[in-house]
Parts: structure tokens; C-alpha cells; sequence
């Protein structure tokens, strides 16, 4: 924070025509964009964070921008960091790329002592730990983090303690395992057990930075001149909190860039407002509107059914594929019971793999967590190396961890003659590891993250260093703990578990959609609801936004009943009932039976008597 009086504008660089020659039109519109309000409503898979990165360089190299002076927000960390590493190749190092919550602590780590004298509290890692044994204390027997983003959606909502009970009864929301009057509750004695301990969690850190610059116009004026150009990425999901602390920062100016997707609006749950990149052009008079609409990522079959399944959950750019076609239909599989489906599904994984598909790069996608497991042991009873995105994070695994701590010991005690790779398999296998996979299913964890750290350095040694005096064991170590630091996942972990909601931004090759029936998505939660409620349109969005992360092959699954005999028989989700029943879109339409041996039903048809 110490360089406050930037000026306006920088010097020009050389040659900003060649950082437009990679974008299509679409992208070069938004790139050149660089005066006042920009909204670009960027479509799934149509290359926004190129025609973002790109605006900021051209920005800079014309000289409209000055990359000290820019921030850029992002909604995750590894985002960010993608940010900040492809700025840096076209030649912008400059940028701050950083989260909202990221950029809030760091302005207030600065202001806090300068206005109180004392340093900011500290941020407590993980709530969950704390809420648990609060839950626990008050008879409360709900998932610790669905606890915990309850909690965080009042504080983002302007919510307190007091108030809870009413406003969550005014807005239906319920939770498995506590009733409002107990939420209400345990939400004080959380407040109460952060202030013991001294501490906050990341909403109090917004809280405190919009607390601050409303109050103080010092510090808002310092903040002002540190960052004059701002760009917000996913601004769909922006809450009302996040919305005021960006108001903070720009003042009475309009130098901003939002980019968002309405149709990708899927975290109202958690306070977060689309409204405010609908309403962007009305708050800002003037603004310039550019939408990308060509999908680089998806085949025309996938992208096809995504059309469909979205086509009445709201308002969104209309996708155009870029790709040819796969000549492969999406296939919609009904199976008779949910374990069923979990088998049939990781036996279609399974082929892929065999097929020549990486682990890596196929994903399973649920609409809640308590679906994970059953699927996961599916696969890893046929062999499969499993990643759970959304459980403990790759490298803060106990596992991980300990090798983490193995190298950088090794790295202490200086280089060796072997390559790097060579040098931690050597650490690997004096600390027990084999080559072979282990029997017992522990020991496979163990054997399985090690390997992916294995496979991690032989691909950071053959490609990540610059020069033959950087690829040692310590620059390995340095680039594995930052790998930790952006929450990134080894492309060795496995195949990919997650639910709906955790894969935003993220896509892979081959694509499995489970639990497609109405209950499942739309949510057992949703359905009670107004059925052409907001609730039901944000379920349908839900859906979009996992069937847009497939490039080439996309399966959707259904079973017909929970168990053998057990509860009522189940209807295909009214998502895509339509695709069942012979719409204009083709689908490929599988039984358990069929979708096991590799046979199909004729695309588009559908067996009313299942």
C-alpha cells in the first residue's frame, strides 16, 4: 500500500496488435474495451479469462492502464493464480490478482494498526473445527459445513445473530439437523467463541474492510489511489457484501470491467445477488456491453443438450460450438437403484480409462455431497485412483503433508547426483513406498497420493523449470507448496468426484451427471417449492453448469428407486424428461443392462413402462 499517487494512465509499450491476434472477434471486442463500464456476458467455455488477461495487457500496452494499478478479483484462489501466471506471459506482471477476501485482509493487515494501534486479528483457518464442537454442544446434528455456509450467508446477507430465526423462516430455508431457533443460537456462540479467541473468520474480514473504508476517508482515499482500473470476474456471484466493499474501492469512478454469466447464477444459497451484473448497465450509465457467445470447449452434441436443459432457466448468451461434431450422442442412462447406478457408472468409467482417457481427465459430478461416497467406492472397486474435490484438499492431506516434509528435509541436506524425480522416489521408497499398489484399501490411500506427487514432480522436472540451475529438489518443494498455497490439484490424483456446485471453471474430457431425477436435481429441497420459482430455475442452472464442464463425452445417470423395493419409484428429472421424450435435440437412451455390456437403445427413444 505504500505507492498511493499512481498516475492515470502509463507509458505505451510496443506491438499491442499482437496481443489481439490470438482472440476472435468476440474476444478482441472486449479486449480493446479499455475506457469506462465494461459488462461482458461471457458464455460457458467461450475463452473469458483469455479475453480478460488480454484486455488488461492491451490495457497496459496502449498505455490506458498502469499494471500496479489494476486489480483484478476472482472468486478462488487457483483462479487468481491462473490470472496472475498468464499475465505475466504476456508480459504484465504487475497485476494484483487476488479474491475479494484475499484483497480485503491484505488493505486491512495495512490499515488496521496505522487507525487502531493494533494489529488485525488473526483469520481462523478452519471454522468448520470450531462449529463442530459448538453443534455438537447444542444437540445439533446438521453437516458442520452446511452449518458453517449458513452461517456465512447471514454475515453476507447484513444478517445478526438476533435476527436469524425470523429472516430464515421468511426465506424457507431449512437445513437437515437444526432448526432455525438452534442455527440462531449456535451463530452467537460462534461470534462469542471468535471473539475469546481473538479471531475472525473470512466474512468478518469483508465485514471489517467495508466497515472501514465507509468510515474512514483516509484509508478509502489510499485504496483509491493504489487502484484505479478494476476487473471482477464471475460477477454473478457477487454477494451484497462483496458488492458494497467493490463500491468502496471505486468511489465515485467507473474505470471497472465485470464479467459474468446469468445463466451460470448458482449460489443464491449462499447470498450471492445476479441481479447486480443485470442491473450493471443502469448503475453505470454509458457501460459498453460485449458478449462472447462462441463455446471453444464443448462438441456440438454436448453443447446441443446444455441448450435444451437451460433453454427457460433464464437469460444467457446463446452458445455457438466452434468444435466438429464428436458423432457421439449424450447418452442418459436409467438405472434400478442407486447402487446400481453407482456401479454402472464406474463401470463406464472404467471403459473410458481403458479406452485411453486419463484419470485425470473424466469427472463425476453429484448434486450433493452425501451422493459422494457411494460413487467413490464404485470406482475404486474397479481400480480407479479417486480425486474428491471439495473434501480435504490434496495437499493438506495428512499423507501429502508428511512427504511434503520428507523432501524438504532431503532438499536440506543438499543436492544429489540423481535427477529430481529420481531423488524423491528415492525418499518414497526409504520412507516404505513401492512401485507396486498395496492390498489393503489404507494402505492404497496412502500409496495412491504419493504417486501423485511422483507423477507431479517427473512433469514439473520435464516441463515447469526454466533452466537446468533451477530444477533441484528445493525449487520442486517450492513449487509443491504453492501448489498447496492456490488450492491445486495434482493432474495425477484420479478421477474426479465433486458436486455441482465445485466445479465452476473447471471441465474435463468425459463427464458423468448422476442422480438426474426430480429429487436429486431438482433438489429434494427444490421440488416442494413453487415449481416455476427461483428455487427451480436456479436447480435448472445448477444442471447447465455441470453439463457445460464435458469437452467430448457426456453421460447423465438416473435410478429408477433408492433400493430394491425400497420407497416410491422415481420419474427421470423434468430437466430432461424433455430429451426422453423425443425432443428435437438426439440423445442416446441406455438400461442398466445395456449401458454395462456397451449396447444402446435407438438415440431419442425411451421405455415409458421402466
Amino acid at each position: 500500500m505504500a505507492r498511493h499517487d499512481l498516475p492515470v494512465s502509463g507509458p505505451p509499450l510496443a506491438d499491442p496488435e499482437a496481443l489481439l491476434a490470438p482472440l476472435d472477434p468476440q474476444q478482441r471486442q472486449a479486449a480493446t474495451a479499455v475506457e469506462g463500464p465494461v459488462c461482458v456476458l461471457a458464455g460457458a467455455g467461450t475463452g473469458k479469462t483469455r479475453a480478460l488477461t488480454h484486455r488488461v495487457a492491451y490495457g497496459v500496452a496502449t498505455g490506458a492502464f498502469l499494471a500496479e494499478g489494476v486489480l483484478a478479483v476472482t472468486f478462488t484462489t487457483r483462479a487468481a493464480a491462473e490470472m496472475r501466471g498468464r499475465l505475466a506471459r504476456l508480459g504484465v506482471p504487475g497485476v494484483s490478482s487476488r479474491t475479494f477476501h484475499s484483497a480485503a485482509l491484505s488493505q486491512m493487515r495495512y490499515f488496521w494498526p496505522r487507525l487502531y494501534g493494533i494489529p488485525f486479528p488473526a483469520v481462523q483457518d478452519s471454522p468448520e473445527h470450531l462449529l463442530a464442537a459448538l453443534a455438537e454442544a447444542e444437540g445439533i446434528t446438521g453437516n458442520v459445513r452446511d452449518l458453517a455456509g449458513e452461517i456465512a450467508w447471514a454475515k453476507v446477507s447484513n444478517i445478526a445473530a438476533t435476527d436469524y430465526a425470523e429472516r430464515a423462516l421468511a426465506d424457507r430455508r431449512r437445513l437437515v439437523g437444526a432448526t432455525p431457533a438452534q442455527l440462531a443460537r449456535l451463530y452467537t456462540r460462534y461470534t462469542d467463541a471468535l471473539t475469546r479467541v481473538g479471531r475472525l473468520d473470512l466474512e468478518d474480514v469483508l465485514l471489517a474492510a467495508v466497515g472501514v473504508l465507509e468510515t474512514q476517508p483516509a484509508a478509502a482515499r489510499a485504496v483509491r489511489r493504489r487502484y484505479r482500473w478494476f476487473v471482477v470476474d464471475e460477477f454473478q456471484d457477487v454477494s451484497g457484501l462483496q458488492h458494497r466493499l467493490l463500491e468502496c474501492w471505486l468511489g465515485e469512478r467507473d474505470d471497472v470491467c465485470v464479467v459474468g454469466d446469468p445463466r451460470q447464477a448458482i449460489y443464491s444459497f449462499a447470498g450471492a445477488r445476479a441481479q447486480f451484473l443485470r442491473e450493471f448497465p443502469s448503475r453505470f450509465p454509458g457501460t459498453t456491453t460485449v458478449e462472447l457467445t462462441r463455446n471453444y470447449r464443448s462438441v456440438p452434441e454436448v453443447l446441443a443438450v446444455a441448450a435444451a436443459v437451460g433453454a427457460d432457466a433464464g437469460p444467457g448468451p446463446r452458445l455457438s460450438a466452434v468444435r466438429e461434431s464428436a458423432r457421439t450422442p449424450v447418452t442418459i442412462i436409467e438405472t434400478d437403484s442407486d447402487s446400481d447406478e453407482a456401479d454402472t457408472v464406474a463401470a463406464q468409467v472404467r471403459h473410458d480409462v481403458d479406452a485411453g482417457t486419463p484419470e485425470r481427465d473424466v469427472a463425476v459430478l453429484a448434486r450433493t455431497h452425501a451422493e459422494l461416497p457411494r460413487i467413490v467406492r464404485a470406482l475404486a472397486e474397479r481400480g480407479l485412483r479417486v480425486a474428491v474435490r471439495g473434501g480435504t484438499p490434496f495437499y493438506q492431506r495428512p499423507e501429502v503433508r508428511q512427504l511434503l516434509a520428507l523432501l524438504a528435509a532431503a532438499a536440506r541436506r543438499g543436492p544429489g547426483g540423481d535427477s529430481v524425480s529420481d531423488r524423491v522416489e528415492a525418499v518414497m521408497v526409504d520412507a516404505g513406498w513401492t512401485p507396486g499398489r498395496p492390498a489393503s484399501a489404507r494402505e492404497s490411500a496412502r500409496w495412491e497420493s504419493w504417486a501423485a506427487v511422483l507423477a507431479a514432480a517427473r512433469e514439473w522436472e520435464a516441463g515447469a523449470a526454466q533452466t537446468p540451475a533451477e530444477t533441484t529438489l528445493t525449487g520442486l518443494v517450492d513449487h509443491l507448496r504453492e501448489q498447496a498455497h492456490v488450492g491445486a490439484e495434482p493432474k495425477g490424483a484420479g478421477v474426479t468426484v465433486a458436486t455441482l456446485h465445485a466445479t465452476k471453471g473447471q471441465e474435463w474430457s468425459s463427464v458423468v451427471v448422476v442422480g438426474a431425477h426430480d429429487g436429486g436435481i431438482p433438489s429434494a429441497a427444490a421440488v416442494p417449492r413453487l415449481l416455476d420459482g427461483p428455487a427451480m430455475r436456479e436447480e435448472q442452472r445448477l444442471l447447465y453448469v455441470g453439463l457445460t464442464r464435458a469437452r467430448d463425452q457426456l453421460r447423465v445417470t438416473w435410478a429408477a428407486r433408492r433400493g430394491p423395493g425400497q420407497g416410491r419409484p422415481r420419474r427421470p428429472s423434468r430437466f430432461i424428461a424433455p430429451l426422453l421424450e423425443g425432443s428435437c435435440v438426439p440423445v442416446e437412451v441406455q438400461r442398466q443392462a445395456e449401458a454395462r455390456s456397451g449396447s444402446s437403445a435407438n438415440p431419442g427413444s425411451h421405455d415409458s413402462s421402466s
